[in-house]
């Protein structure tokens, strides 16, 4: 009966657990209230002193507009025909929320961020007013859209040509943008029979210096190419529209053609966006024509937000100000208007504003302005006291100048305030949300998901090492919960894990050599090779946010010397595949094998748990001479002879699949590397060619490839899809030979087999993970199967329990290798680069299956090291209790006992790890309620939310996995 009510607290702690996370994510980032209505110049115009009898209230000075998108710029300043600004761009600096910011005027938080990954709406009618739509239904303008697809996901219907290009591929840098280039020719042949070129808006959004950018990092040896390519690019377009508006001169009812270059964001040292460093906050934006006239090198000092270009093209153009708009004109742009003009644009621009600036009360008249409280009430008295200053100087026009600059005041003013605001939360929803954390934590506790920590041993009674394992993981939780509460730990917070990480293992291998009597030499050795191996994984990759890019890392090591670049990579991708072949070998061709046989009632030896304490002559000749990878199915020659067969084909097909899998992915990995010389792109882009980068070693490799692609002679998205189909066969091998060897009839060997389909499951996922990652960090896998094989050599069955503190140091490892592969508590390290590895847009497969395969790589190439460890803690775990049983002679245990205590540690692990994360969860929002006014509430909590909700989420996947596993075992 208590087994059952354990079960039923632990279900009503995963349901509190999904509604808190509902709460809390729609209280803090709420999705932002707009109104649908769209704006019209009567509805800005009847308050207006200056224009209220006006059809246009300025005069338009251009007609055709090129909003060109990239992230990387040189500039044609010098002749005065361009003028450069510095556009901030608010976080979370990723596509669609900065596209978002720039056509509507709008500050997107971080739903958007969210919904980056998502389909929109593909109704027209219920879009956002914004820069496309005004254009579209206000002003009947025509506009072709060329580049990135998430312009047509964010404005559906809205373009009479185009041509999208998913912007999740980042690993092609170079057909990306010949998509988006081919199309020029045709779109600047103004032939009068050429419908390409009928238009009056052209939108290019250029997407491979944002792909070298994730791929390489800002300092690439593509990246000066592939910016001469922008410039050639830029050139061509300002040589084209200078050339049409000298034949439409002519015409004096024409206008000449504006383009405007600009990022969408910027990168950071490492090439990743979606951060608050300065480097992602500030991208170009420039507006070029061959009718404007600014002094030479018009590199205005002046910041704007990018918010500011709505409102700028409005009257360039002459369409509305969209409804909801926040950003205000641009005023170098307009500064040789006239004075009555800029005072016609400034004051439509501040009474459009204003209706967005929140009021405490109603102020009719300056009477009511003697003691203004609050920031907005202040800003409300402002714009009164403007107001009635302008109705005075109607007749006599003596203070032009002085409202202009009054004007342009309460704009920056507004502006600033608004932005300050726009983050708003929805505090009890955030508070019931922490409530619900709170109660699941509560029937966690009664579930007793710590019990695998403080009892540490099936009997589930304390021991002499109780006190040791309590104080480990109790402090650990407690430093974890109070670095919550400070900004500059949130950032860094791989310090912490890697301090506590080395820490722990220090006073494990002080342990070890306290009790020199019972602790053989190698364990004291493999701790002190851990402590390496964590050592050596946190150099790898610049990790936290503060000093990321001045920090010394194997990564940059890597990329600093572009000639033998790739030579490291295909070793290091050489060396990991070996390895880990290696690795399985060795757990699949020795040690399990020896394990489970030492273990049958025929064996002689009944209590060798460890693979440092067999040895070969122990083991009868006949099982030496056979097959590494068999296991003795059953007890008994008669079982052994029928199941035999069965059981090696069985094994012998699933190692060859795994093998398969692992070369296959061998082979999309470096075959970037080794196919460098076909990537001259003269004879398709003759422009403004990218150079081949044809070097020496293709010529070393060359031999190796060729055979490479004799063995494989198929498209490496065809090899990546493949990989995918051998991953699916090899996990259902991998339960049908969980199946055959859970017969045992012994349980130690039970639990050793069930340790072997955790093992099995991890070999499985590794391949994928290295398709996944990125190429230089796949020597780190070598570490964490090293980290993985110690952890078994150190369960230490003499003592029927494990070590002190391995599950916590395990937990540990766990976080400190998240960090070591280069992830951290900013949006700019989350890794889109691998969403869509092995998927085309054109994938005949049901939608839900192609999404669900993108949503599982992000997971996987986002998480792999949490996975893989949160998979050795399951399988150490079992190991460590088929020592337990094994010593205390439970082999005649009945076997519904053996599946019945087999769940309960199955269900015990994943209830423990999402325990923990929960308890750290719980800490999270508790900080983010109490700090919710913080100045970096939104540029580092807000982050560090999605990141722990997203970690979250994968926990209770763990637990759904667990439990389907607890019912097939």
């Amino acid at each position: 009966m208590k087994k059952i009510i354990n079960l039923v607290a632990a279900l009503i702690a995963i349901v509190l657990n999904v509604f808190g996370i509902y709460y809390f994510f729609t209280g803090f980032l709420p999705q932002k209230l707009t109104v649908n209505l769209k704006s019209s110049w009567n509805s800005i115009q009847k308050n207006s002193f200056e224009t209220q009898n006006a059809r246009v209230p300025v005069n338009p000075k251009f007609d055709r507009l090129i909003i060109m998108v990239v992230d990387a710029l040189r500039n044609l300043l010098k002749e005065g025909k361009a003028i450069g600004f510095t556009a901030n761009a608010k976080v979370p600096t990723v596509t669609l929320p900065r596209i978002k910011a720039l056509m509507t005027g709008t500050i997107p938080n971080y739903i958007d961020a969210v919904t980056n990954l998502l389909e929109q709406d593909s109704d027209s009618t219920s879009q956002q007013d914004s820069i496309i739509w005004q254009l579209v239904n206000n002003s009947n303008k025509t506009i072709h859209m060329f580049g990135d697809d998430t312009w047509l996901r964010l404005f559906p219907n809205s373009f009479a040509h185009y041509e999208g290009t998913t912007s999740f591929y980042v690993s092609d840098t170079v057909q990306v943008d010949l998509n988006v280039t081919r199309n020029l020719d045709s779109a600047f042949d103004f032939s009068p029979d050429n419908e390409k070129s009928n238009w009056d808006v052209l939108i290019l959004h250029y997407l491979g210096l944002d792909h070298i950018g994730h791929l390489e990092g800002p300092k690439s040896r593509l990246m000066p190419s592939k910016q001469r390519e922008m410039d050639g690019i830029v050139e061509k377009i300002y040589t084209k529209i200078k050339e049409n508006d000298l034949k439409k001169s002519s015409n004096k009812q024409s206008k000449p053609s504006l383009l405007v270059l600009l990022g969408d964001h910027g990168m950071n040292e490492i090439g990743n966006h979606g951060g608050s460093s300065i480097g992602e906050t500030s991208p170009a934006m420039i507006f070029i024509s061959p009718s404007l006239d600014f002094p030479p090198n018009s590199q205005s000092a002046l910041t704007i937000d990018q918010t500011d270009l709505v409102p700028t093209l409005s009257f360039l153009l002459g369409f509305p100000i969209p409804q909801n708009n926040v950003g205000i004109p641009i005023f170098d742009i307009f500064s040789k208007y006239s004075e009555i003009d800029q005072l016609k644009i400034y004051e439509l621009c501040a009474l459009s504003i204003n209706n967005l600036v929140p009021k405490n009360k109603n102020y009719n008249n300056l009477d009511d302005c003697k003691n203004p409280i609050s920031e907005f009430d202040k800003l409300q008295c402002f714009f009164l006291s403007l107001r009635n200053q302008h109705s005075l100087d109607l007749i006599h026009r003596k203070a032009t100048n002085e409202l202009i600059e009054r004007y342009k005041t309460y704009l920056t003013r507004a502006q600033t305030l608004i932005s300050q605001k726009f983050g708003g939360y929805d505090l009890p929803k955030m508070c019931i949300g922490a409530i619900f954390i709170f109660i699941s934590v509560l029937f966690l506790i009664y579930y007793g998901f710590y019990k695998l920590i403080f009892l540490g041993s099936p009997s589930q009674k304390r021991d002499s090492h109780f006190l040791t394992r309590s104080l480990s993981y109790v402090s650990l939780i407690i430093l974890a919960s109070i670095s919550h509460f400070s900004t500059s730990l949130i950032e860094e917070e791989h310090f912490m894990w890697f301090y506590l990480t080395q820490t722990l293992l220090l006073f494990k291998f002080l342990f070890l050599i306290s009790s020199q009597s019972t602790s053989p030499n190698m364990d004291k050795i493999i701790v002190f090779l851990l402590m390496v191996s964590v050592r050596i994984s946190k150099s790898w990759n610049n990790l936290g946010i503060k000093w990321q890019g001045q920090t010394i890392s194997v990564r940059n090591i890597i990329y600093s010397f572009p000639i033998f670049t790739n030579w490291i990579l295909f070793s290091l991708s050489t060396i990991t595949t070996i390895s880990i072949a290696c690795a399985v070998y060795y757990i699949y061709g020795y040690k399990f094998s020896l394990l489970i046989e030492s273990d049958s009632p025929s064996s002689t030896t009944s209590k060798i748990p460890q693979t440092r304490q067999i040895k070969k002559k122990d083991v009868h000749p006949s099982n030496r001479k056979s097959q590494p990878l068999s296991v003795e199915l059953k007890s008994g020659p008669d079982s052994q002879k029928s199941q035999d067969g069965i059981s090696l084909f069985i094994q012998k097909l699933s190692r060859s699949t795994w093998f398969f899998l692992i070369f296959c992915v061998f082979v999309y990995k470096t075959e970037p590397l080794l196919n460098l010389s076909k990537l001259d792109l003269s004879p398709v882009y003759s422009m403004n060619p990218q150079p081949g980068r044809t070097n020496r070693f293709f010529e070393i490799f060359l031999v190796v490839y060729r055979t490479l692609r004799i063995m494989a002679p198929v498209k490496m998205v065809e090899v990546a899809q493949l990989s995918y189909v051998l991953f699916f066969v090899s996990m259902i091998l991998n339960l049908v030979q969980y199946k055959a060897r859970s017969k045992l009839g012994s349980v130690p060997q039970s639990f050793n087999a069930l340790s072997l389909l955790f093992i099995d499951i991890l070999f499985s996922l590794t391949p994928i993970m290295l398709l996944l990652s990125k190429p230089h960090n796949s020597f780190l896998f070598i570490l964490m199967y090293f980290v993985l094989l110690s952890n078994y050599q150190l369960v230490d069955p003499s003592k029927n329990i494990l070590i002190p503190t391995n599950i916590t140091i395990l937990f540990c490892i766990a976080k400190s290798f998240y960090f070591a592969f280069g992830n951290t508590n900013s949006l700019a390290s989350f890794d889109l680069s691998s969403a869509y590895t092995g998927l085309t847009s054109d994938f005949n497969i049901p939608k839900f299956i192609y999404n669900s395969i993108a949503l599982q790589n992000t997971i996987l190439s986002n998480f792999a090291p949490l996975i893989f460890f949160y998979f050795a803690i399951f399988a150490v775990s079992a190991s460590s209790f088929a020592s337990f049983h094994r010593d205390n002679d439970s082999s005649k245990l009945p076997t519904s006992n053996m599946s019945s205590t087999r769940r309960k540690l199955v269900i015990d692990v994943a209830l423990f790890i999402l325990g923990t994360d929960l308890v750290l969860l719980l800490s999270l929002f508790a900080s983010t309620i109490v700090l919710r006014s913080h100045l970096f509430i939104w540029s580092v909590f807000a982050p560090k939310v999605l990141y722990a909700i997203a970690l979250n989420v994968t926990d209770l996947a763990f637990c759904l996995i667990a439990f389907a596993i607890s019912l097939f075992i």
